[in-house]
């Protein structure tokens, strides 16, 4: 069934079971429940006409509608939440033509059971919540698109972010269960001249908010920055993607059991004669100012990627091999700056740091990008991982699992293995403050440890680090480590075999009570070293790599 701009195909049998199911309203303390359609032609109506604590029951079709609401204690919910079918049977349209649900000054709001599809807006394509508090559960929220506003004429500065693919919250609390996020695209204003704009969280745009999301999927979606229409002009920067699933801004980001994989964050080329490239930051998660925690969580092939710049050729900068700084690729998984964060049995996996390497005829040394931290970036930040497996991320310049950039880290009971870089493949700590290890396992990387690296002892090497390297550590040319596979949980796996050198060799104390599975410490006499507390092969393998192939987590 289709319901469009407020009407309601009600002949036959569809009307006879309508009439049906139609309802009184109930006076008094006692809520209603008002159908839509049946007891109101759309779902609009239906907001109208509710009070606090009523029910609106959307049934199954296509609703094209832009929604508002404004009161509190309404819920919104399919005939059954509980139900994929019905749920993806139930739709809500945006039409592309402004946000599919506006909530202001609201408490106690629910969504439940809903797809909202294709709203548009500068902010919150699927949901904006302003000041507003609320729970989103066994929802869908696809193919939405926030999208900044176009900056026309020479200089401009009139272009803006495009905030929040499929949800933005400003002020807002919100709570979401069991949903699924994704092939949403939050783009940057295009500009005629001067600067585009950013891209901000293609799944979720935070600011001045907390989001807490359990059992929740953020796939394929994307932040990208705005379009430079320079054309032979000079400009002075790129669009910028920041967070291709989840923009934190002085806020408060909650995952558990919550995985983020495929989603990208893309800086955009210009066409004019750019000083500077599009940065990409945070392919799974960026936090400026914020808290994050990541629990039994994976982030899994998710990308930043750079973009390239033109020729500067005027004033002067020099002749026509001179470049401005190409864009920067910074956390391929999670990019944490000035933050606070917990990553807690979570798995960053497979993510990419693609930053544009520059013409080396250049004249300027500033004209590098930066591919660091394919896995985890943090600058100024403090960071705690625990339990986490930081595997078989790639850069194209430095840092392929973890770069640490003036910040406090620590990293216990960890496995970092199989990353890749051209300088430093595994864990990278610079500036004033370091970087801890205990318990950790580095393997299949030619460069594990490098920078301000403190070790607190039992980890293993597959190779001699001196400068780092204390008496309980331990180096073996094969660390007993297995290609990754993800598991019926999500999490993304890199097991160790019977015989690594890992098994028994950890110290118990202060170690976590249970492995990133969950499974208790220690199975032996002692705790093993890395993720995974050895017990037997694993079990419940959904797919995993083997011969260097592997099956695509889809």
């Amino acid at each position: 069934m289709i319901y469009h701009h407020c009407l309601w195909l009600s002949g036959g049998r569809i009307g006879m079971i309508a009439a049906a199911l139609f309802m009184t309203f109930v006076t008094g303390a006692r809520a209603a429940i008002i159908n839509v359609p049946g007891n109101a032609a759309t779902i609009q109506t239906a907001i109208n006409q509710a009070n606090i604590a009523d029910e609106i029951v959307v049934w199954p079709g296509v609703h094209f509608e832009n929604l508002k609401l404004t009161k509190s204690g309404i819920t919104i919910r399919s005939l059954n939440p509980a139900n994929p079918d019905v749920v993806a049977a139930t739709i809500i349209d945006g039409s592309q033509t402004t946000c599919t649900l506006a909530i202001y000054d609201v408490t106690d709001f629910a969504l439940r059971g809903l797809t909202l599809r294709r709203g548009r807006a500068e902010k919150g394509g699927g949901i904006f919540a302003l000041r507003s508090q609320g729970l989103v559960a066994n929802c869908t929220i696809e193919l939405n698109s926030a999208i900044g506003k176009f900056g026309a004429g020479a200089q401009s500065t009139q272009a803006t972010a495009g905030r929040g693919g499929a949800v933005a919250g400003e002020q807002a609390r919100i709570t979401m269960n069991d949903c699924l996020i994704r092939g949403n695209v939050a783009q940057g204003g295009e500009a005629q001249q001067s600067r585009p704009e950013k891209g901000l969280g293609g799944g979720i745009y935070a600011k001045l908010s907390t989001f807490n999301l359990t059992d929740c999927v953020l796939s394929t979606n994307t932040a990208v920055g705005g379009f430079d229409h320079a054309g032979t002009a000079a400009n002075v920067y790129s669009g910028e993607g920041w967070g291709g699933a989840i923009y934190a801004e002085d806020s408060t980001a909650s995952l558990t059991r919550t995985h983020c994989r495929l989603n990208i964050a893309r800086g955009t080329l210009t066409t004019g004669r750019g000083h500077n490239g599009g940065s990409a930051r945070g392919g799974a998660i960026y936090a400026l100012r914020s808290f994050v925690s990541v629990a039994s969580s994976a982030m899994f092939r998710n990308q930043v990627l750079g973009s390239n710049n033109q020729p500067y050729t005027t004033g002067g900068f020099g002749g026509p091999s001179a470049y401005g700084v190409n864009g920067a690729a910074l956390g391929g998984g999670v990019y944490l700056e000035n933050s606070n964060a917990a990553l807690t049995q979570a798995s960053v996996v497979g993510n990419v740091a693609q930053a544009v390497i520059g013409d080396p005829a250049a004249l300027l040394a500033f004209q590098l990008g930066r591919g660091h931290g394919a896995g985890v970036y943090a600058s100024g930040s403090t960071v705690a991982m625990i339990n986490d497996t930081i595997s078989s991320n790639t850069s194209n310049s430095e840092g392929g699992g973890i770069y640490s950039l003036n910040s406090t880290a620590s990293v216990l009971n960890a496995t970092v293995a199989m990353n890749m870089a051209p300088l430093h493949n595994g864990v990278v700590s610079t500036g004033t403050q370091g970087l801890s290890i205990k318990n950790t396992l580095f393997g299949l990387q030619n460069s594990p440890v490098s920078g301000v690296v403190t070790s607190l002892g039992h980890n293993l090497f597959t190779s001699a680090q001196p400068g780092i390297q204390v008496g309980t550590d331990v180096v073996a040319a094969d660390a007993g480590v297995l290609y990754f596979a993800t598991v019926t949980s999500g999490l993304v796996l890199n097991p160790l075999t019977p015989t690594s050198p890992a098994i028994d060799a950890g110290d118990s104390v202060g170690a976590p009570p249970v492995d990133e599975r969950g499974v208790a410490r220690p199975v032996g006499p002692a705790v093993d070293i890395g993720a995974i507390e050895y017990d037997g092969p694993l079990t419940d393998i959904v797919n995993a790599v083997r011969d260097g192939a592997w099956v695509a987590y889809e």
